[in-house]
C-alpha cells in the first residue's frame, strides 16, 4: 500500500472515530493558556473554551471547518486547513459565555480545534448570521 493510500485510511478512520467530537480531556489541556476576544467578548480558556469543547455533540456541532476565508489561525501544523472527502481536519464548536453549548441556534463565536490532535487552533466570528462569512478572532 503507498503511503498516500495509508494517509487517507488513517485520515478517514480517525474521522469517523472522532465524529462525535475531541476528546474532551486533552482539549482542555491544550487550551488552558488561550482566552478568546470575539467582537468585544472574552471567552476565559479555562472556562468557556473548554466548556465549548466538553460537551460532544449538540445539534450539528462540532462541525467541520473549512477555512474558506483563509483565516490566520495558530502557527502549527496541526493547524493548516486539510481536507479528504469533504471532511476537515478541523473542527468548530460554538462559545457562549459562562456555559456550554447544549444545542439551538449558536451565537457568532467559535472556537476551532484541531480533529485529530485536539490542538486549540483559534477563533472565529460570524459578523452577520445570515451570510455565512467567518472572520478571525483574537487570542492569548
Amino acid at each position: 500500500m503507498q503511503a498516500h493510500s495509508l494517509f487517507f485510511l488513517v485520515f478517514l478512520v480517525s474521522a469517523a472515530i472522532t465524529v462525535a467530537g475531541l476528546h474532551a480531556g486533552s482539549a482542555a489541556e491544550l487550551v488552558a493558556e488561550k482566552d478568546c476576544t470575539c467582537g468585544g467578548v472574552t471567552y476565559k480558556a479555562g472556562n468557556e473554551v473548554r466548556l465549548a469543547v466538553s460537551g460532544g455533540r449538540a445539534g450539528k456541532y462540532p462541525a467541520d471547518f473549512f477555512n474558506r476565508e483563509g483565516l490566520t489561525l495558530v502557527n502549527h501544523p496541526d493547524c493548516m486547513q486539510q481536507t479528504k472527502n469533504g471532511v476537515s481536519n478541523l473542527l468548530e464548536f460554538p462559545l457562549v459565555q459562562g456555559k456550554k453549548f447544549t444545542g439551538g441556534v449558536p451565537g457568532p463565536d467559535r472556537a476551532i480545534f484541531s480533529r485529530f490532535t485536539t490542538r486549540f487552533c483559534g477563533c472565529t466570528r460570524h459578523p452577520n448570521p445570515n451570510s455565512g462569512a467567518v472572520v478571525a478572532c483574537t487570542w492569548r
